[in-house]
This record gives C-alpha cells, structure tokens and sequence, in this order.
C-alpha cells in the first residue's frame, strides 16, 4: 500500500439523517472508525484503496447534498405560503388592458386575477382629504360572501401602509373574530395577502375591517392626484380620481376586478370651504371639531370598483337642472356659469343626451344625479365615473358663437359618450378588459346616435358596430340592445354573449359570432388599401387650398380678438399666419389675450398654439422659457406648447437647443410628472435627422441618469439614424421628381 492511500469498506443501507449537521458529524465519526479498521485487516481482497483527497471530496459532496436538501425544504415551506398560490385558484389569466387577441402574435404579459372564493357585495369607504396635503388616510369595510372554504384573503393594495393591528375579520353569522395571523405585501402583483388563524366557512358571509389606511395624493393618474385648473384669481387645484382600468387600488384595499361588483357606501371627510363629490348624492353633513367637514353620500348601484369617483375642489360654482323623475343634472365651471353661456350649452347638451339616448333604448337612465366637471388634466376627451362625468375641460365649454362647428361637435360627443357609458359600461360592464372595446363601441354608437338625432344634417357613424347594423335591420340591432340591458344590467358581460344577443333578436338567421369574430381577432383581415394625396410644407404641416388667403386681409382681425369678429372656423387659421407673419407687437397682443378671463378653454389653446407659429427663434425661446416663471401656465398647457412649437423647422431647432440648455430644469421642475418630460422628448426629437442631430443625440443621451428617459433618448437616437438614412437615399429622387411638374409647364408655355 502506497502512503496517503487507505481501504475503506462499503457499508450499505445507512439512511442519511433527516438533520443535516447531525448526518455531516456522523458521517465523519463512521468514516474515521473505518480507517481505524482499515489498517487492521489482513484478506487484502475485501479491501478497497483510496486518497485521502478522494475521501475530502467524497465528504464535501455529501455535506452539500445534505444542505441542499435543507435548504429545498425551507424553501418548499416558504412556497407554500406564497400569495401566487392561491391565485391559481381562478384560471383566468389575461392582460390588463384591452388588446387585439391576434393568433399569430405574441401579447403583453399576462397577470392573475384575483382567488373568486371570496366575493364582495358591499364597501363602506371613508376617506379624509384635503387640497393643500400631498397623503391622505381613509379606511375601508368590505362584506364578503364566501363561496369555497379559504384561510386566507386576498386584496388588490398599492401603497397602503396598513397594518396587522388595523386589520379585523368578523363572521356575520356568529359574530365570531377571526384571528389576523400575518399580513404580506406582494408588491410585484400589487397584493395584500390576509392570513387568517382558521378557515372561512362556505357558504357564510364575513365583514373584512380595515381601521386606517394611508396613500399618497399623486401628481398624475392612476388613483388620486392633483391637477391645475385656470382660475379668475390665478391657478387653482383639484383633487380628482382615476381608477379605470386598476388604480382602485392605489386608493384603497379592493377586490380591484371588473367582475366583482359590489354596492359602495362612501364618506369623505374635507377642510369646511371645500366642496367634495362623489357617484351619489350628498346624505348627510356633519361639521367636526377641527373645523373639516364629515360628507356621507347614498349608496351607489352595484357596480365595478373603478368606477368609483372622487372630486374635491374649492374654486367651482354650478348651474343645475331638474329633469324628470327629479333627476339633477349639474355642471360646474370656474367662472361665473351666468355670464358665460357656453355653460349652459353644456348642460343642455347633458340634458339632450340622457333624453336621445332614453328614447334610443327601452331603460331609463338609472342615476338620480349626474355632475359634470371639467378636468384639464384627462388624458382622454371625458370619462365617468357612474353619476360623476369628468370632461377635459376644452371638450366641455363649447358655444354656437365662438366655437367652430368641429369643436362643437368635439364637445357634444365627448358628453354623449360620458353619458351613454351609464349604459355600456357601468349598468353593463365587461367581465374583463380585453373585451373592453366592446362597451366603448356601443357607447360611442350611442353617443354618435345621440349627436345625430340632434343634428340630422351631420353624417357620423362607427366601425364594426355600424357595419353589423347594416347587415341586420335597424329593428333588429336595436332589439340586441334592448335584451342585452335587461340581462346583463348591473352585471358583466363578454363578447360572445353579446354575439348571442344579436344572433337571437334576428331569429338566429344569421351567425354572427362566425362573421363578427375574425374582424376582431385576425391580424390582417380584412385587406384594406388606403391612398391619399396631399401636399405638405417643410413644416411637417398639411394643407387644403380652397380659396385666396392673404396676410394683408386680416390685420384688422387681430386687433379686435375681442369680442371676437373672426368666424370660429378659421380663427387658428388666422392667429397662425398673424404670429408667423407679424412682428413682437402681434405677438404680445395675441399673449395678453390668451390670459384673459373672458375667453375659454378651447380658444385659449388656439391662442396658445398659435403663438409657437412665430418664426423668430428669440420669441420661441423666451415662450418656452415661460413654463419656468409663473405665467400661469399648466402641466397640460407646458406640453401643448412644446407640440406646437416642434411643428415648424425653426421651432424643432429651438426646442432642441432649449431642452438641451435646460434639462436640470426641466428635470427638476416636472419631477414628478414623468409623463410630461416624456411628452417633451417625444415632441422635440421627432424629426431630428442630420448627422449634427445624431451625434448631439447621442452625448446628452448618455448624460442622463433617469432610465426611462434614456430609453426615450436612446430610441430617438435610433429614429435619427432611420431619418437620415431615409433622407439620404430620397431626397434627390424626391428633388428629381418635384422638377417634372415645373418642367412640363415651361414645354406647355414655350409652345404656346
């Protein structure tokens, strides 16, 4: 025998033990025995020769199988109370935004929907706001019907900050307390997990009480947040909700799905002075000792979680209506409703579209109030809140005097379809969001229908729904429609019973999920070719010539903007030319009427627009250096007026340089409204494609730190590249070919 080596003799049937530090000392103490007994034995043939390296490895491997079998079983044990879990116990695994569901392709990443072992059937939620505070505290009891035995439940929380002692689960049947084991975040899913010390029964009902809560009053949706609005005496704020499709969640503890309806109770607690509204009326007013003010409003109709509403302001006054049944509609403005009629025209708009839309459809309209506020900040025309309609406040104030006709039917369907939405969308919801497109089409249907029985010299329609009307009666349609309210109201629905819906009220002669479907679901079908001719500037704006337009005509306009002598229709028109074509003196003119009180929304973003036309870049500058003074400028308006400024050549150059020349600024300014510093990049690098651009693109990209806005940066970079190349290899073909029609005319003239 060599030195270092040793016999060992194979034992087998030894267990490893179930303690892994106890199996490692055992291991060791067993095999120095065998080397003891190694050097004992005579028979040479029993033995078997091995290092003593081999024998370190051989331990080494054991200790580690030993701990990774520790460590599976820890973790095993962790697993098996992870939220994920109990997601699985609903199948349903969609995207949370509504997209095409295209075979060949490959869609967003899927999310889960919450357990359906627990339904709510009623919220009572209390919330404490005030304007002047960036947080706010409420807190929340949900009645819960128990369909499948459970230990724990399952809630939709972002930023709650609520803990085990807030949280009490009571059984409504034998008032028996539930004991709160553990509370767990799960922020990737944006879940709160409630562990509970023994199951819920089936079939029994449960209260879930969560005493306090806090959340954080944003600068920009979802959930609540704060928008600037223009007011007589400067800029004002309000406080205004926005919870669809899932920002219920960022407000208070939910069941945050479209399927869960439930009954909502809700409280609102504000500063006296300040006026709160919600989907109900009010019910009761209570003044507090510390001077706010307690709000209970009446229980909503059963419906989705975010379709929830909130508003608190402190700068709005009102001019309200009783229609029948004593229903009320109010709308609310910032300047006095009396001396400015569009306000009125928007009332009777609203009131118009409740009577068309009830007069189209066998079902009243349900609510017992409706309020209309105008919310600069929407990112979309209107959108409503069942008995709450918040409109951008450009599509809210319209008239027949100082509006032109496309913005008067700009406002009329924006209210028609927030109206119609108490319809298709909010009685009858989708069971989840990617039938979504099917409530908004059959309220913009409505909405158009609306609009068109008030005016039948306007010719509107709408895409599939319309093509289905036409291919079954109008009778017939409208008989869909009326089956589809009587049985899905206050409940959801999804796209194939709707396709039932129309199949039985044509007496099932026609199929129509079979035809309906493909357009929905296929890319590519149908085939569509689409020309156009158009002529365009080297501002990237397009132009339609109808008759002679000359500078020189309308000097006399703009000096009497007001009262306003310019016919609506042409009025951007006219401000466009003026600014590009007149000195700083218009300038200034047209600036000083853009903040007067007497104008409205829509004619102050024409204004506003019109003043990026000028084609001095010293003008362009100090406007846009205007979002950093207070001019009273809105987050909304700031962006509107880098759009307009990048649309002239001078303008994109000027807004390089000023983005490039400012970012500590602008970054610093707008921090917390990310959405506007990505709306800046994207309006002032569109465009950009010289190799001067590029290469300027490319160091301030790697200058800055925020990541989002790097990848903004990083992709213009790429766009850059692709419009310079574009342009490299067009542009003298495009030269060539913009030379034919000058030539032909000299042939045609030199013959003449």
């Amino acid at each position: 025998m060599e030195d270092g080596e040793c016999d060992i003799a194979i034992i087998d049937g030894v267990p490893p033990s179930a303690d892994g530090r106890a199996a490692v000392d055992g291991t060791l103490n067993r095999v120095e025995q065998l080397q003891e007994e190694t050097y004992e034995r005579n028979d040479e043939d029993e033995r078997i020769f091995v290092k003593k390296w081999q024998i370190a490895c051989v331990l080494l491997f054991v200790l580690v199988a030993v701990l990774a079998a520790v460590y599976f079983v820890v973790i095993r044990t962790k697993a098996t109370r992870s939220p994920h879990n109990f997601y699985t116990a609903r199948s349903s695994l969609e995207p949370f935004y509504p997209v095409p569901t295209f075979p060949t392709t490959e869609g967003p990443q899927e999310i889960t929907r919450l357990p359906d072992y627990l339904l709510p059937y009623n919220y009572k939620v209390k919330l404490r706001l005030d304007l002047s505070e960036t947080t706010f505290t409420g807190s929340t009891t949900i009645n819960l019907r128990c369909l499948q035995a459970t230990q724990v439940i399952v809630l939709d929380c972002i930023e709650g900050n609520i803990t085990n002692a807030s949280v009490a689960v009571v059984d409504l049947t034998t008032a028996d307390v539930q004991v709160v084991i553990e509370l767990l975040y799960d922020d990737s899913e944006g879940r709160l997990v409630v562990y509970l010390g023994k199951r819920l029964q089936e079939g029994r009902i449960y209260k879930l009480e969560i005493a306090e809560f806090m959340g954080k009053v944003r600068t920009q949706p979802p959930g609540l947040y704060t928008t600037d609005y223009r007011h007589s005496d400067g800029l004002r704020q309000m406080l205004v909700s926005s919870l669809k499709p899932m920002g219920a969640r960022y407000v208070f503890p939910c069941m945050d799905d479209p399927a869960m309806k439930a009954t909502f109770d809700v409280t609102i607690e504000h500063p006296k002075g300040q006026t709160a509204l919600s989907n109900m009326p009010s019910k009761t007013k209570t003044v507090l000792t510390d001077g706010w003010v307690r709000e209970e409003f009446y229980r909503t109709p059963k419906m989705s979680t975010h379709l929830l509403g909130f508003a608190l302001f402190d700068g709005l006054t009102s001019l309200e209506a009783v229609i029948s049944r004593g229903r009320v509609v109010r709308v609310w403005a910032p300047f006095d409703p009396e001396e400015n009629p569009s306000v009125e025209v928007a009332l009777n708009t609203t009131i118009d579209a409740i009577h068309n839309i009830e007069q189209l459809v066998p079902v009243e309209y349900q609510l017992t109030k409706t309020d209309v506020i105008p919310v600069p900040g929407l990112s979309v025309p209107s959108s409503d809140y069942c008995g709450l309609l918040m409109i951008r406040e450009t599509a809210l104030f319209c008239d027949g005097q100082e509006s032109s006709m496309s913005n008067q039917l700009k406002c009329e369907l924006a209210i028609s379809k927030a109206v119609a939405h108490n319809w298709f969308g909010n009685s009858v919801t989708v069971e989840w969001w990617d039938d979504l497109w099917l409530t908004e089409a059959l309220s913009t249907m409505l909405a158009y229908e609306s609009v068109a029985y008030q005016r039948p010299d306007v010719n509107i329609g709408i895409g599939l729904l319309r093509m289905l009307d036409t291919i079954i009666s109008d009778k017939e349609f409208l008989k869909a429609i009326e089956n589809v309210l009587a049985r899905f109201s206050q409940d959801n629905m999804n796209r194939s019973q709707f396709w039932d819906a129309v199949s039985e009220a044509t007496g099932f002669r026609i199929d129509v999920a079979a035809f309906m479907e493909p357009w929905v679901t296929q890319l590519g079908y149908p085939y569509v070719a689409l020309g156009r001719h158009e002529e365009r500037d080297e501002s990237r704006n397009m132009f339609f010539v109808q008759e002679p337009f000359y500078y020189s005509g309308y000097v006399d306009f703009m000096r009497h903007l007001h009262p306003n002598t310019i016919p609506p229709d042409i009025q951007e028109s006219v401000i466009h030319v003026g600014i590009a074509a007149g000195d700083q003196n218009v300038w200034w003119h047209v600036w000083k009427q853009s903040n007067s009180s007497a104008i409205s929304a829509q004619e102050r973003q024409i204004f506003l627009c019109g003043l990026a036309a000028s084609q001095q870049e010293w003008v362009l500058w100090r406007y846009l250096h205007f979002i950093f003074e207070e001019k009273g400028i809105t987050v909304q308006e700031a962006s509107l007026i880098f759009q307009c400024v990048t649309q002239t050549k001078v303008g994109r150059e000027t807004a390089w340089k000023f983005v490039q020349g400012n970012w500590e600024k602008l970054t610093s300014k707008y921090a917390d409204v990310p959405t506007l510093l990505e709306a800046i990049i994207q309006s002032t690098l569109t465009g950009l494609s010289t190799d001067q651009h590029f290469d300027q693109l490319e160091h301030f990209s790697s200058s800055v730190q925020e990541k989002y806005l790097r990848d903004l940066l990083e992709e213009a970079v790429h766009a850059t590249r692709l419009n310079q190349r574009y342009i490299d290899r067009n542009l003298p073909y495009l030269e060539d070919w913009l030379k034919l029609p000058c030539a032909r005319a000299d042939t045609r003239d030199t013959k003449r």
